[in-house]
């Protein structure tokens, strides 16, 4: 029965249930809150189709319970050098670089504290490989910027992204290649935007290309010219129904421009002459050619400066992964080539302008890039012929050994290229995606022989 004035024994006996079971539901919402938050920070950015780049980021858990659940990180964390954070305990990766007039490189990379969130960072590395100490804007964290797309001797566009790291995809800001940087607000046509901008590229005559679906005007144009003055202007010819550009496809010494677009379009490649009209017989040959290939909606397109292109598709029992293009639309020498000459996943192509194609291929699954036990990436060349450059492969099968993913972030005028190579890590318990562990760059001659003269440390 108990004493008068405490409490019964089943009043006790209903507390500890009560307390048991609040304990247990703070513990559920704090753990959905760890892997939902850390799968909408760094799942979504990668899957997402409608924001342009989709920011590249692989996913990577974050240990939110370290420090506490929700948090950006401190000031200090974001003014630690790129090549130092790794020593702190972040995870580091390189997305996007460039080359430098000097040799050097300007990268882009996204770090994960113990806390949660995923800033993004630029550093400069000098024409050696070692890290530029002075170079302000490595000084603190960058703006959430969608799109990183390198320009003309060094200068560097950024698309999105804001001062408070929210998303603003009206902001173009342009990185010079000494570290100064020049917000542009475009002005005229493409100031008011639906869709805003979503690639930028750089005309033979020093004017930019904005690709977008700018909604000024009755025809809602998909690509505009934005001046020096940050003026902008649409002498292109307006689609003849409504469609929203993926990214700039390639621009072509001649002034036509190719555009990459998105399903529901029948078509891959919209292209533009250089009086600014639509090249409808090109998109005659082009969808055509796709017919009788018998090939879905590619997942990938780019364009070399001669017109020539280079279509990538899902990997599927029946039906070529590659496709070559020529300038007409017609496929090249006959050939698509079939999956069965790789006998594995091809990433990134990248058209080259003697016709032959650089491409990165591993074993990963394309839809998801979550299989842990992959055979390692390589860098291999695809001649015009079709035939894969034996020399060039055997150049480069040392680069990144052992890494899951290889990328070609910039070629320069004289044929080299910046490299990127990823390397994943087996994820804590409760997850089921890799994460990066390290990211070290080189710069590769055109045979694909390694510089030793650029010594990039390990990110």
């Amino acid at each position: 029965m108990g004493w008068p004035g405490l409490p019964s024994h089943f009043d006790l006996m209903r507390a500890r249930i009560w307390l048991a079971i609040i304990a247990v539901a703070s513990v559920a919402v704090l753990v959905g809150l760890h892997l939902g938050m850390s799968y909408l920070e760094l799942g979504w950015c990668d899957d997402r189709h409608d924001l342009p780049g989709a920011c590249r980021v692989v996913r990577a858990p974050v240990d939110w319970f370290k420090t506490r659940v929700m948090g950006m990180p401190d000031e200090a964390s974001c003014a630690t050098p790129l090549h130092q954070l790794r020593d702190r305990g972040a995870r580091v990766w390189i997305t996007d670089g460039a080359f430098l007039p000097d040799g050097g490189a300007l990268l882009a990379a996204r770090f994960a504290m113990k806390r949660g969130a995923v800033p993004q960072k630029l550093a400069r590395l000098l024409a050696d490989g070692r890290p530029d100490e002075d170079f302000e804007p490595g000084r603190e964290c960058a703006p959430a910027f969608r799109l990183f797309r390198p320009l003309a001797e060094g200068v560097v566009a950024l698309i999105g992204g804001a001062p408070d790291a929210s998303d603003d995809l009206t902001r173009l800001t342009l990185v010079e290649r000494d570290g100064t940087t020049t917000v542009q607000r475009p002005r005229g046509v493409c100031g008011v935007a639906s869709g805003n901008i979503r690639d930028a590229a750089l005309e033979a005559r020093g004017s930019l290309l904005l690709a977008g679906t700018f909604e000024s005007g009755s025809d809602n144009p998909v690509l505009a010219r934005l001046d020096r003055d940050g003026r902008c202007i649409t002498p292109f010819e307006p689609p003849g129904e409504p469609i929203v550009p993926e990214a700039i496809a390639g621009v072509m010494t001649d002034g036509r421009v190719a555009l990459r677009l998105r399903p529901p379009q029948e078509l891959p490649l919209m292209r533009y002459l250089g009086d600014g009209g639509i090249d409808v017989p090109y998109s005659a040959q082009l969808q055509l050619t796709l017919r009788e290939a018998g090939v879905p909606f590619p997942l990938d397109a780019q364009v070399a400066a001669d017109g020539s292109a280079v279509l990538t598709f899902q990997d599927g029992l029946g039906s070529p992964t590659l496709l070559l293009v020529d300038p007409s639309g017609q496929a090249r020498n006959g050939i698509p080539v079939d999956r069965g000459a790789f006998d594995r996943r091809i990433g990134e192509v990248r058209p080259l302008p003697d016709g032959s194609v650089l491409l990165t291929v591993d074993g990963r699954s394309r839809a998801t890039a979550e299989t842990l036990s992959v055979p390692p990436a390589r860098l291999w060349r695809l001649m015009p012929d079709g035939t894969v450059d034996a020399g060039f492969a055997e150049n480069t099968k040392a680069i990144g050994a052992g890494a899951g993913e290889i990328r070609v972030l910039d070629i320069a005028k004289d044929g080299q290229m910046l490299v990127l190579a990823l390397w994943y890590g087996r994820p804590p318990r409760g997850y089921t995606w890799p994460w990066p562990i390290q990211s070290e760059v080189y710069v590769l001659d055109r045979n694909g022989r390694r510089l030793t003269a650029f010594a990039a440390p390990p990110f």
